[in-house]
């Protein structure tokens, strides 16, 4: 948990410098409910005062050894006018001098590794290194060696179960027209029967009607 005090030596996030912001070391000198006054120095000699959000603000992070390790295509953060500044190592130019491009302002210059830090993230109790590699090429990484994999050979288990399950789903379907024609077979046939049954009901309605119509006539002898 982050105690800060008035008087505290902290780092927060100005958005005065780039539009993406960046990391300046500022003394806190007022403090209410949701946001902290901060002011740090410039170049030129002038104190700047800033009112930024509570989650703006965090301790000053440790320098790291051992890590800094920087390689052309690197994000990292690059000291430059009094502002820690996200940056992309673009090349290295020897004796530990790098050219790098500023993210947001696309301005590019050589530095010394000195003005060079790996990121680090705050968790709120303690510090977590930042990957080194943008989410661009983080994707990119990724489906390159997903092309690499070696395709499913023919007797593969994902095969045999691709293959087992549209077997097992052909059957049903057939199982399924199966029923449908017998269905419909029977159908058939009852309603056959059923004509027959009412041809067989008027012949025999037509012989009652002829029967009440007999016209008795007397023999003559």
């Amino acid at each position: 948990m982050l105690k800060v005090t008035i008087g505290s030596e902290v780092e927060a996030l100005s958005k005065k410098s780039v539009d993406v912001g960046a990391w300046v070391c500022a003394k806190v000198t007022k403090i209410s409910s949701y946001t902290f006054t901060v002011n740090y120095g410039r170049r030129d000699g002038k104190i700047i005062e800033e009112t930024v959000p509570r989650r703006a603000v965090r301790p000053v992070p440790p320098p790291l050894e051992g890590v800094a390790n920087f390689t052309p295509g690197d994000i990292v953060e690059c000291c430059h006018d009094f502002f820690w500044k996200t940056a992309k190592i673009f090349k290295a130019s020897g004796n530990n001098f790098f050219l790098v491009i500023l993210l947001g302002d696309h301005v590019g210059f050589i530095v010394h590794r000195s003005f060079l830090r790996v990121r680090q993230r705050w968790t709120g109790c303690g510090w977590c290194v930042v990957g080194k590699k943008s989410p661009s090429q983080y994707i990119e990484n990724r489906m390159h060696a997903l092309a690499k994999r070696k395709p499913c050979e023919d007797d593969s288990p994902i095969k045999k179960g691709i293959a087992g399950g549209c077997r097992k789903r052909r059957r049903l379907d057939e199982e399924e027209e199966d029923r449908e024609s017998v269905g419909s077979n029977s159908v058939g046939d009852e309603s056959k029967r059923d004509d027959e049954a009412e041809s067989v009901s008027t012949k025999r309605r037509n012989i009652t009607l002829d029967r009440d119509h007999i016209v008795y006539r007397p023999r003559i002898r």
